[in-house]
């Protein structure tokens, strides 16, 4: 997220890019099929511009992430929509958003692959009694995995299959300490990252162990 852009009107009302928008997942590593994920995108993206009404976009690249909902926590719009996976706010005067999150969107991986997130970003302000729109750049989309195998190659033989599901295991029960054990990437190794390579094996994701 590098694109800088400003776009200055006659009077104090801007519209700018400075600041890099925030994309935050709820779902930390590699991700599964029927794994659910939440992107949110945050007011401090638009670096403290008055706008007059917006509407947010999430943009799927692949579509192997799938929207399911879109949350909204704006306050003080006197119009609010999530209707056809936009994001729709109007005020009822110029008005500047706060930094934090203004929408989550929960997303589904729906099969094996890679995808990317993205958000188009349009916004309009009243300057002088004339409404003036701006698109603003799209960004850097935030990338996701989905079941990239290399994450379950507990033993690094290069293949994921049962010997990694015996390696975990002996890992969780003290008897071996070596391995790429935390599969899921929370810190921690536990039963959570063995239901995960399980998971991972139902899947297949050992079929192709190159970067999708």
């Amino acid at each position: 997220i590098r694109t800088a852009a400003k776009l200055l009107f006659a009077s104090a009302v801007c519209f700018s890019l400075l600041a890099p928008a925030c994309f935050m997942s709820s779902a930390a590593g590699p991700l599964l099929p029927g794994d659910r994920v939440t992107v949110s995108f945050y007011g401090s993206s638009l670096s403290g511009c008055a706008v007059k009404s917006i509407s947010i976009t999430p943009v799927s690249k692949t579509g192997r992430l799938e929207l399911l909902s879109i949350k909204s926590n704006v306050n003080g719009a006197i119009i609010q929509s999530t209707d056809g996976g936009t994001y729709i706010a109007a005020f009822s005067s110029n008005t500047v958003l706060p930094d934090g999150s203004l929408i989550d969107c929960e997303y589904m991986a729906t099969e094996l692959g890679g995808d990317e997130i993205s958000f188009s970003v349009r916004a309009k302000a009243t300057v002088n009694g004339v409404e003036q729109t701006v698109e603003l750049p799209v960004q850097t989309p935030t990338a996701y995995r989905i079941g990239y195998g290399p994450d379950f190659d507990v033993n690094g033989d290069g293949a994921v299959n049962a010997i990694d599901l015996v390696r975990l295991m002996r890992v969780i029960s003290g008897v071996s300490e070596e391995g790429n054990v935390d599969v899921n990437r929370d810190g921690y190794v536990d039963t959570k990252d063995l239901i995960r390579l399980v998971n991972a094996l139902a899947a297949d994701v050992g079929s192709d162990m190159s970067a999708f």
